[in-house]
């Protein structure tokens, strides 16, 4: 309930301060979302000296805040999907839920960028919940061909644990994503 109220009251007050948001100018409110591929998912663990590797699908979404044209600060959560050998679900999903910070070199709509973020590194598998978040963190570049339009390469690293066995992440993420602002 206060969680609802909180997102209630923040909501309300964004309001006015969105009147100049989703202008096609990078300054104010973003929101945005991404898919693409993740040709090296891969976990491993000191727990029988389990690891796996994989190709995913990849997924981003995010919200935040440019202050000017050139910096965006962001909420982002990102996440490899795949069906997993070494589990009995078949869906596993490592994420990480991050603040990042995006630099973009132009104007919008022709442009490179770089993207810089730390957060809470995590695995996840339908069946269980296999490892409590630790740091994880990410970098990343692309270009803006088009206003709204981002083609990015990340490089998301990290580690979670679970019932004291160390896990260690890597994921390479090649994303197309869509950015309101």
């Amino acid at each position: 309930m206060k969680t609802r109220t909180a997102v209630l009251i923040l909501l309300i007050m964004s309001l006015s301060l969105s009147a100049s948001a989703f202008d096609g100018k990078r300054k104010g409110f973003v929101i945005g979302g991404g898919i693409g591929g993740s040709p090296v998912t891969r976990w491993s663990t000191d727990y029988l000296d389990m690891e796996e590797t994989a190709a995913a699908l990849g997924f981003s979404g995010f919200l935040g805040y440019s202050w000017d044209n050139s910096n965006m600060i962001v909420l982002d959560r990102s996440f490899a999907s795949y069906s997993s050998d070494e589990f009995t679900s078949s869906r596993t999903m490592p994420n990480l839920h991050s603040i990042r910070w995006y630099h973009y070199f132009g104007k919008e709509g022709s442009t490179v960028f770089t993207c810089l973020g730390v957060g809470r590194m995590h695995l996840f598998n339908n069946d269980l919940d296999i490892g409590d978040p630790k740091l994880g963190y990410v970098l990343g570049g692309g270009y803006e061909p088009v206003r709204h339009v981002q083609l990015g390469a990340y490089f998301i690293g990290g580690r979670s644990h679970s019932d004291g066995h160390k896990f260690n992440h890597a994921i390479l993420q090649f994303l197309v994503t869509v950015t309101a602002y």
